[in-house]
């Protein structure tokens, strides 16, 4: 898992130029307060996660771990919904305060190849949070609030339609391979620390 230290002050030239990368401080329960938070009253929010992995590298035991988390946590107000692309998704969401949305080999139906198809599915994914909305209205408001959580997987990050891959939280499953996914990479966790996942 990812791990990062913690300091209380603004960052300085200094502290971005050290290694503040140690294995000691595993962020897994940030990581899953954050993507599972407490339901908003009065308003639905959406968080989306991206896991990006070869094959046979654990992406959907990693979905399987985060759909017990989301049922142990909301029970009965959650409903799960596990799907191959936003259209399903989308047709599948209820009431409930929490909907969690699977969307496993995401790449199938986003693919960078048909960029052209692929508008009304962002724009699909872009609304699931007013889809939401409209099923509590049609019930007549049960419940005051909720949250969405969409929850993407692929294997290659090239193979995925830009607009799909943009997410609150990004998971790499393994080293990134290619050049311009290792720089992205480094961005976000310093070179130091890509140097030694590879």
């Amino acid at each position: 898992m990812l791990t990062i230290e913690y300091t209380p002050k603004l960052l300085t030239p200094e502290d971005i130029s050290r290694k503040i990368y140690k294995e000691e401080n595993d962020i897994t329960d940030l990581l899953l307060s954050l993507m599972f938070c407490d339901v908003p009253e009065g308003r639905v929010d959406i968080h989306e996660a991206s896991i990006l992995g070869r094959p046979s590298c654990g992406k959907t035991k990693l979905l399987e771990f985060f759909a017990e988390h989301a049922l142990n946590m909301y029970g009965e107000f959650l409903n799960i919904v596990y799907a191959n692309g936003y259209h399903v998704a989308k047709s599948k969401i209820d009431d409930r305060p929490v909907q969690l949305i699977v969307l496993d080999d995401l790449s199938g139906q986003a693919s960078s190849r048909q960029a052209s198809k692929n508008t009304e599915a962002i724009q699909i994914g872009n609304t699931m949070r007013h889809k939401l909305e409209d099923e509590q209205e049609a019930a007549g408001y049960r419940f005051n609030g909720g949250l969405v959580i969409i929850i993407k997987s692929w294997q290659r990050s090239n193979d995925l339609d830009r607009a799909f891959k943009q997410s609150d939280f990004q998971i790499w499953k393994v080293p990134p391979i290619l050049a311009d996914d290792k720089e992205l990479l480094a961005d976000e966790i310093g070179k130091d620390y890509l140097q030694k996942l590879d």
